[in-house]
């Protein structure tokens, strides 16, 4: 294997070169004093001015269930403040009661009947299992693939599991400290 160097530039100078430009961007993606080290992605990012205004960013890649899940997205905080707030407050709500909560966590393994979710979670009765998975369905968190059968579809459980994240972020010991 030959160099494929410029003739007028040695090995030695080619990887000075590279080193000093490795330099500049580690020095650019630095974080500034006091700010949280948000990830690459993301500084990159508001390097680049994409998220000028300020973003919220969430990814995730998970295995569950059998199921491999891949979710990133983007919002501009300006867009994030201006939601619609009914379908938001209706997910919100939906994953916001106990039992629903546990039903979604039972979820995210895959699909399962609504008899096997009877005897796996205390729901009280059957009437009350299908109102809380009618409110799941109706919220967009669940869907009922096969009669009696439900399932938090793919591209929605790394959301379900961000919004679970988000959550135990705001009543972790450590945040909102100023």
């Amino acid at each position: 294997m030959g160099c494929h160097c410029d003739a007028g530039h040695s090995l030695t100078d080619k990887l000075a070169e590279l080193e000093a430009r490795i330099a500049a961007v580690e020095a650019i993606l630095q974080p500034e004093e006091g700010e949280l080290d948000l990830g690459l992605i993301t500084r990159l990012r508001r390097v680049e001015g994409e998220a000028a205004q300020g973003a919220i960013q969430l990814a995730g890649s998970v295995d569950i269930g059998g199921r491999r899940a891949a979710w990133q997205t983007i919002h501009a905080s300006e867009e994030l403040v201006t939601f619609d707030p009914e379908p938001v407050a209706r997910v919100l709500s939906a994953l916001g009661h106990p039992i629903r909560l546990q039903i979604v966590l039972s979820l995210l393994a895959g699909p399962r009947k609504a008899s096997d979710l009877e005897v796996s979670l205390d729901v009280g009765s059957t009437g009350k299992l299908y109102h809380h998975l009618k409110e799941l369905v109706s919220a967009g968190v669940v869907v009922q693939p096969r009669r009696s059968e439900y399932v938090v579809p793919t591209p929605g459980v790394i959301p379900v599991l961000a919004a679970i994240a988000v959550v135990s972020d705001l009543i972790g010991p450590t945040n909102f400290s100023e």
